[in-house]
């Protein structure tokens, strides 16, 4: 990613297209600070990387606009304080509580947005961005991302 950095344009649009996709939202785009913190961003990781931060920055960014903040990259200076373990594992100042398993994070975000709308289904779906019924079926699925029929 460091020496093709045209790519990380188009696979930006692809992942996020395809994350809204998958939420049943409408494609977020970049703010222009997030633009310049992605491009200016060291990529120690690969493809996948980029397919993380942009997966879980769709997650936690309902309104369709991904600030730099919610990309959660992590500066060069921070990285020096990492082990190599995560490093590796691909923590980058995200969430740790967050993981990396689109139905398992949205059944956890659904279950927060819940807590902070004290159990009211269309309150807590105005925060996520989300219809009642999509609540309904991410709290179907359960942390493990099955149905009951699976």
């Amino acid at each position: 990613m460091r020496e093709r950095r045209e790519d990380v344009e188009l696979l930006t649009a692809h992942f996020l297209h395809r994350f809204a996709v998958e939420l049943g939202r409408i494609t977020p785009s970049l703010s222009e600070n997030a633009w310049k913190a992605l491009m200016d961003y060291a990529f120690p990781g690969n493809v996948r990387e980029l397919k993380s931060i942009l997966e879980r920055a769709t997650i936690e960014s309902p309104a369709g606009i991904i600030d730099a903040r919610q990309l959660r990259l992590q500066q060069p200076s921070e990285a020096q304080g990492l082990s190599q373990v995560e490093t590796e594992s691909g923590s980058h100042g995200a969430d740790p509580e967050l993981p990396d398993n689109l139905e398992e994070a949205e059944f956890i975000l659904t279950r927060r947005a819940l807590t902070k709308a004290d159990g009211n289904m269309s309150k807590a779906a105005k925060l996520l961005g989300i219809n009642r019924t999509k609540i309904y079926r991410i709290l179907s699925r359960g942390e493990d991302g099955k149905t009951a029929n699976d």
